[in-house]
């Protein structure tokens, strides 16, 4: 393939072209919705196929194998011309055939695949530099990352900052990004340099523009990076992929820089067309592999691959190890937005192996995005969980260090664009939160006792938290386990042989706080009376329970709207079983109803211009199917009538502006939610991690 030999007139012109491009790129992105689909006619034209993102596997959720993807990804070289395959990174983890192969099986399928060049991402580093060295040095393309330098200055061992590749008749100019907090997500030495991505791409552009007819970034930063890194470089004609696993429904542009992200694990692929004189867009189409799973063909020869190293893991960890009377939710949208059975589970086996007073897990190490069970689970299904090089650690927090790590992992609305998460899973604690305008948490008890902020706590939790997240990375560490997490809660589980793990209250999302609420008796039956929400369209009567500090609920046996106030009425017996007992109990309700969207007015930025008009439709995502209005019922904690009291009754109060709260509005990044050792919002577009 010989390069199309441009002088340098013809270059100029080309950047001149592309600057008056940059001057028209405000009005360009209403025009491109003509241009969507590709021509398999234009054979003057750059086709980049992408991407990656396999995470380590070779079969994803979306039901489409690497061998399914394999034919696509070949089926759409062959259709066009000047057509090249573009990886994205985060290639080598997490999951089970990462944890156990540490990338090997992906460097040899991706040797097969044969694309142009891949971008480095966060995962790579997963099981440490010297790995993905060793990696990057057995593959037969290249591997870009324009960010990340040794110590010295100079890029790491076989990658490259950038290149230039022929694809077809044109010289093509590559090179990647990691995200800018690269040593917080993954075993990246400290020493080790990691370049803001706008920099990096500044010097990268530089670089290229001279040599190649048009110059590409293979992103593995945030999505939302990339409108900053087009705002501010020029000469970039086009960026495809990100970390952030955002499938787009059109080709965005930026300042003249086309933008195609195209999510991960073989759920998609991205075609983007290119005028290689201008830089302009030909064409975008995004293939959906999922919605055909069942009749892609496989290509024979990644098959081969395929079965060598699933054989290899079948072998390892195909037996079972325990059983599950109940579907375990390993959902990024489950575990990071409220409790999950899964998540506890994890909190259970960490605090009881450590002897600790509480669990705590951070979402971003729950992978897989899948349900297990009932029935068997094997050492492939937790290693699928739990893929992470993580230690099981045991240390001493102060309660203030607590309730600090607690409420900067709640991600709020307006800025969360994934709504309302709490962003934890915990074990031996129940706590409230909000992120309704604001982030907060309050209510803290730790195995039923109120948490006292000045005094200290053993906690269990994976190293990465506890060496990472605000709060804890002051405390004490007292032991380390021998083991990584998967294979700690495998041991743990298999001992135990069943389990029945369920959500037990532990962590209790308040969008509207009702305060004290009035209590009506009659013979058989209490009711519990409190102000509606205003902003409340209608409230969900079966959504409606009582609960303790302790995790104790019963359901309410009916509910009634009575226009300014909402009367919940439950049985007397029942009732005053949870509201009887040594001392004072916290005794709420909870219970869930229809948001306004006006009147919450939450506006999001949809076009990524700073312009916030649209309204979220609340509550934005699942599994928040409501919001939920908290009364607290007075009680006095003996019988035979245990109701009544004043406003000190009922546990401390949580009006949503927590003890601690800093004066942001809420406006923080929640910790916990990148990829990494501990972090993939996702950012489900969601950033996740280990």
């Amino acid at each position: 393939m010989a390069p199309d030999n441009h002088d340098a007139d013809e270059r100029c012109t080309d950047r001149l072209q592309i600057d008056r491009r940059h001057f028209l790129g405000a009005s360009a992105a209403a025009s491109l919705a003509g241009l969507q689909g590709v021509s398999a006619a234009q054979t003057d034209a750059v086709t980049l196929v992408h991407d990656t993102h396999f995470h380590g596997r070779f079969e994803g959720s979306s039901g489409v194998n690497i061998a399914q993807y394999t034919h696509e990804v070949n089926r759409l070289r062959d259709e066009h011309a000047n057509a090249g395959f573009v990886g994205i990174g985060d290639d080598f983890s997490p999951s089970t055939m990462g944890f156990e192969f540490h990338g090997e099986h992906v460097v040899e399928a991706l040797n097969y695949l044969d694309p142009v060049v891949d971008g480095v991402g966060n995962h790579e580093f997963d099981f440490g530099i010297e790995n993905a060295i060793e990696r990057f040095e057995n593959s037969e393309f290249p591997w870009v990352v324009a960010n990340l330098l040794s110590p010295d200055d100079e890029p790491i061992p076989g990658t490259e900052r950038w290149t230039v590749e022929q694809i077809g008749d044109y010289d093509v100019g590559f090179f990647g990004s990691g995200v800018r907090d690269f040593h917080g997500i993954t075993a990246y030495p400290e020493d080790h340099q990691a370049l803001h991505p706008v920099e990096a791409a500044k010097e990268a552009v530089a670089a290229l523009e001279s040599e190649a007819d048009l110059v590409v970034m293979a992103s593995h930063t945030n999505s939302y990076m990339h409108d900053e890194i087009a705002s501010e470089v020029d000469g970039l004609d086009a960026i495809v992929g990100s970390h952030s696993n955002v499938v787009f429904d059109d080709v965005r542009e930026v300042n003249g820089t086309l933008i195609s992200e195209a999510g991960d694990e073989f759920g998609h692929l991205g075609v983007l067309q290119l005028d290689p004189a201008t830089g302009d867009l030909v064409g975008w189409e995004r293939v959906d592999l999922g919605s055909r799973s069942e009749a892609i063909p496989e290509d024979d020869g990644m098959r081969s691959i395929m079965d060598k190293w699933l054989g290899r893991l079948d072998d390892r960890l195909g037996e079972t190890v325990f059983r599950t009377t109940t579907e375990l939710d390993a959902r990024f949208s489950t575990n990071y937005a409220v409790e999950s059975n899964v998540g506890g589970l994890i909190c259970d086996v960490m605090r009881e192996e450590m002897d600790a007073e509480i669990g705590l897990q951070n979402p971003g190490g729950i992978r897989s995005a899948d349900t297990y069970g009932p029935g068997a689970i094997t050492g492939k299904d937790v290693y699928n969980v739990l893929p992470f090089p993580n230690k099981v650690v045991k240390g001493e927090v102060t309660g203030e260090a607590l309730k600090e790590t607690l409420e900067t992992s709640v991600s709020a609305l307006p800025w969360s664009s994934y709504g309302v998460q709490a962003g934890a899973q915990v074990s031996g604690i129940q706590y409230e939160f909000t992120g309704t305008g604001e982030s907060a948490v309050g209510n803290f008890y730790v195995n039923g006792e109120p948490l006292r902020e000045d005094e200290t706590y053993t906690i269990a939790t994976n190293d990465y938290v506890f060496d990472n997240w605000d709060g804890l990375s002051d405390g004490t560490l007292l032991e380390v386990s021998k083991d990584f997490l998967g294979t700690v809660f495998i041991d743990h589980l298999r001992e135990a042989g069943v389990v029945e793990p369920e959500v037990d209250n532990r962590i209790l999302r308040v969008d509207e706080n009702a305060g004290l609420a009035d209590v009506e008796r009659s013979d058989d039956a209490v009711t519990v009376v409190f102000d509606r929400p205003e902003k409340a369209e209608r409230v969900y009567g079966k959504t409606f329970r009582a609960v303790t500090e302790f995790g104790h609920e019963i359901a309410a046996e009916s509910v009634e709207d009575r226009g300014d106030r909402v009367a919940v009425t439950f049985d007397y017996e029942d009732l005053s079983a949870l509201a009887t007992g040594p001392k004072d109990p916290d005794l709420r309700v909870f219970g869930g109803f229809e948001p306004d969207d006006e009147a919450y007015d939450y506006r999001y930025d949809a076009n990524g211009d700073g312009e916030y008009n649209p309204l979220y439709d609340l509550p934005v995502a699942e599994p928040a199917y409501y919001f939920t209005v908290k009364a607290t019922v007075p009680t006095n904690g003996r019988g035979p009538n245990p109701f009544g009291g004043d406003d000190e009754a009922g546990g401390p109060d949580f009006s949503g502006s927590g003890s601690e709260e800093e004066e942001d509005g809420g406006r923080r990044e929640p910790q916990g939610s990148g990829h990494g050792h501990g972090r993939d919002h996702g950012g489900h577009g969601h950033d996740h991690g280990h």
